[in-house]
């Protein structure tokens, strides 16, 4: 039952891409929006590593010495954030604006597709090493499974803005951007998927996954999420994302 309900956290993770999708469709206050998910996020991740996933790391690692506890934390933890930073710069820089030296509207066309693939090739990635991360922590710990859930999912509704304003200003046709879509929803999935098929994890193993955690929440929040908190800070949404982030750790403390 725990494996079920554990996967089905994962699914509800990458659904969340579909959220994002909607909302640049629907949305008026995109803009809005974004800065709340992004600002949440930001603070729901640093709550959960500070505040559980770094004791429960020291935890799994039980029978070691601090020193090697430490070592084997810092270690494994920068290899975490590596591993995003090298999916990172898969992803090309890119702006909505139109492209002068393009020569036509069909070459500028393919090189919005261009970024928006790419961007989703990597996340592909990233998403299946995250899912098997957060099924492992969610059948070891409900109660971090979810709180990760909630940090990595949020992050997930401004990548499928992102995303879906790409593949639209492109023209997409909607077979391809359907595809594109499934296979983004489904990506954190299979990453759980294949945490079930993979028996018998060990506690240094675990130790180790929840390293590559900690390593990635830190890059998302440090890296990609503290950047757009930056710049929208006086903005409303973005206080209230942060004021809602830090009073969802606080009940999860309590509860």
């Amino acid at each position: 039952m725990k494996e079920l309900i554990s996967l089905v956290i994962t699914l509800f993770c990458g659904i969340l891409f579909l959220a994002g999708v909607l909302i640049t469709q629907k949305a008026k206050n995109k803009r809005g929006i974004y800065a709340f998910s992004a600002s949440l996020a930001f603070s729901v991740m640093l709550g959960l590593v500070f505040v559980d996933i770094i004791p429960e790391i020291f935890s799994s690692f039980g029978s070691y010495s601090l020193y090697k506890k430490i070592i084997y934390f810092l270690s494994f933890t920068l290899m975490g954030i590596l591993i995003l930073k090298i999916f990172d710069g898969l992803i090309p820089a890119h702006h909505h604006e139109h492209h002068h030296h393009e020569k036509n509207v069909k070459e500028h066309n393919d090189h919005l597709y261009h970024v928006g693939f790419l961007t989703t090739i990597a996340l592909i990635i990233h998403n299946i090493i995250e899912g098997f991360a957060l099924y492992t922590l969610t059948l070891s710990d409900f109660h971090l499974g979810l709180l990760m859930c909630v940090g990595v999912g949020l992050h997930n509704i401004p990548m499928g803005m992102q995303i879906s304003l790409s593949f639209e200003l492109a023209n997409l046709n909607k077979m391809k951007k359907g595809v594109n879509y499934l296979l983004l929803i489904l990506s954190c999935f299979i990453g759980g998927l294949l945490a079930f098929l993979i028996t018998n994890v060990s506690e240094m193993i675990l130790g180790i996954l929840l390293c590559f955690t900690c390593g990635m929440l830190l890059y998302i929040s440090l890296f990609e999420l503290l950047g757009e908190i930056k710049s929208n800070w006086k903005d409303k949404f973005s206080q209230l994302g942060i004021l809602s982030g830090i009073i969802l750790i606080v009940l999860s403390l309590v509860l």
